[in-house]
């Protein structure tokens, strides 16, 4: 009985030891991603993982793309967190060779920012960036930093987003739809009645809501 108890003992104590012990690094298609990364994106063409490290209570991290027919990682951006200022990134959409995401920024001033970017795997380059404007939002008016609420890209690379914020004076939410393409930065619509989740992409047209009427606009 004895041993028997003790077996069982060591048995239990097996376990705990192999659920304690980290996951090995994986592989999705030919890419693989590292022990302990945090997997932001995954699609038929490519995952995007983040590895982050702690030191004295700053955390900082690197942001990596991956094109799963081809396994070679790409570094996209760097992260950093320690609590009075920040950089770090979310809503990652991809679609074939690109990536897009939004970095969310702030100094130990108080200063926020918030800004998309559009990144080809294929050609390891950034190829836009759009920032939402003073403090994420439009650059006139006083208002609390500007969300994304959504985010939609194309397989060129084109991306379009809803952003909204409250203003200060009416305490109201205020949406604006903007595309980035290849003639620059455009704001499409800006009005409290944009129904924000309502972005969508159609092959090179988007579309959205305002005020009950469907809008859209066609990628150039």
């Amino acid at each position: 009985m004895a041993r028997s108890c003790c077996l069982a003992g060591s048995a239990v104590a097996l376990i705990v030891l192999v659920a304690a012990a980290p996951a090995e690094a994986r592989k999705i298609g030919k890419c693989t991603i590292p022990r302990g990364a945090q997997l932001h994106e995954r699609s038929k063409a490519s995952v995007v993982f983040e590895l982050d490290s702690d030191f004295e209570g700053d955390t900082t991290g690197d942001v990596y793309g991956c094109l799963r027919r081809i396994g070679q990682r790409v570094h996209l951006t760097s992260t950093y967190d320690n609590n009075d200022e920040w950089d770090l990134v979310g809503q990652f959409k991809s679609a074939q060779h690109y990536v897009a995401w939004v970095e969310d920024s702030a100094d130990h001033y108080g200063n926020e920012g918030r800004e998309v970017h559009a990144f080809n795997l294929r050609t390891r380059r950034e190829r836009w960036s759009s920032p939402l404007g003073v403090n994420g939002g439009p650059l006139s008016g006083n208002r609390t930093a500007a969300e994304v609420d959504k985010l939609v890209l194309a397989p060129t690379g084109h991306f379009a987003y809803v952003s909204g914020w409250f203003t200060n004076e009416s305490n109201t939410e205020q949406h604006q739809v903007r595309a980035r393409d290849g003639t620059g930065d455009h704001t499409l619509d800006q009005a409290t009645s944009i129904q924000p989740r309502s972005l969508n992409r159609h092959g090179m047209t988007i579309t959205w809501v305002d005020a009950g009427q469907t809008r859209s606009y066609t990628f150039r």
